[in-house]
């Protein structure tokens, strides 16, 4: 008769990483046929702005939780007339993105600097709170250095 030899511990290790692995695949299927239904009855259950139920999946490789912030096409292109003008001096920004983005209207103008400030350009920030102005561009300068 056969002896039957017992697994080895990297064996070991291989046979419960596959049954992991199908385990995983198999909840990730059921979580995309739950998620399936949700949207049927309530297309909007799964949007991350309306409700928690559309943070990160717990199957994704990544598991970090924290609150991203959606990339706007406006900010981008502020940030990239910003990189373009960063030899010139603070103000000289401020009057150039005045001047791009006209204000009151603009999306590239944070709103919170008028909730701060009372600014409602560029330029008035840069004279209400210079330390906000300061802090936009001296992190847009931060990026460009090596």
């Amino acid at each position: 008769m056969l002896a039957i030899e017992p697994l080895d511990a990297k064996q070991e290790l291989v046979v419960r990483a596959r049954a992991l692995e199908a385990e995983k695949r198999s909840l990730c299927e059921q979580r995309d046929e739950l998620k399936e239904k949700l949207d049927k009855m309530d297309p909007s259950a799964l949007q991350v702005h309306t409700s928690l139920a559309g943070a990160r999946a717990l199957c994704s490789p990544q598991r970090d939780l924290t609150a991203t912030r959606a990339k706007d096409a406006s900010i981008a292109a502020r940030n990239k007339a910003i990189d373009c003008l960063l030899h010139l001096s603070n103000l000289a920004i401020c009057k150039a993105l005045d001047d791009m983005f006209r204000p009151p209207h603009a999306p590239q103008f944070p709103d919170s600097w008028f909730r701060i400030c009372g600014a409602k350009s560029f330029v008035e920030a840069y004279h209400e709170c210079p330390h906000l102005v300061h802090t936009l561009i001296s992190k847009r300068r931060r990026r460009q250095s090596p």
